[in-house]
C-alpha cells in the first residue's frame, strides 16, 4: 500500500473572516453562529463596514438575532455611517416586533440620522402605521 502525505491546508472555523461570518449570521438570523463568535471574542458593536451586525440583523428582520444580540452586549443606540440607529431602520423597514423590542429596553426615539429624521419621521415616511401608532 502506498501512502500519500497530504499536503493541502486545514483551516479551522476561526481562520475564516470573523466579520464576514457575522454578517451572515445576523442576516440568517443565526443565534448559534453569533454564539460561536462570540466565544471565540468577536466584538458585537465592532464596525462593519460602517454598519453593526445588531444593523444587520434588523435589516433583515431576525428579532430572535436582535434579541440575541442585545442580551449580549449589541449597544442599543449605535449608529451606522448615515448616523441611523437600529430604532430608525427597524422603524423604516416595518420591523413592529423589533421597534416594540427596542422601544421596551430604552431605545433613543429622538436620535436624528445624517438626513435629520427620527424613527417616527421614516415611519411616517414609509406608511407604517401600526409603527406610527405606538
Amino acid at each position: 500500500m502506498w501512502s500519500l502525505p497530504c499536503k493541502l491546508p486545514v483551516l479551522a472555523v476561526s481562520d475564516v473572516n470573523h466579520d464576514d461570518r457575522a454578517i451572515f449570521a445576523a442576516a440568517t438570523g443565526d443565534t448559534i453562529g453569533l454564539c460561536r463568535l462570540i466565544a471565540e471574542g468577536f466584538d458585537v458593536n465592532a464596525s462593519l463596514n460602517g454598519t453593526t451586525v445588531l444593523h444587520i440583523a434588523i435589516e433583515h428582520d431576525q428579532s430572535v438575532a436582535t434579541e440575541f444580540l442585545l442580551l449580549n452586549g449589541a449597544k442599543l443606540n449605535a449608529l451606522d455611517s448615515s448616523l441611523n440607529s437600529a430604532l430608525h431602520i427597524a422603524a423604516s423597514k416595518a420591523c413592529t416586533l423589533i421597534v416594540c423590542q427596542l422601544i421596551k429596553r430604552g431605545a433613543n426615539q429622538h436620535l436624528r440620522n445624517r438626513s435629520g429624521e427620527t424613527p417616527l419621521d421614516l415611519a411616517v415616511e414609509g406608511k407604517h402605521a401600526d409603527i406610527v401608532t405606538l
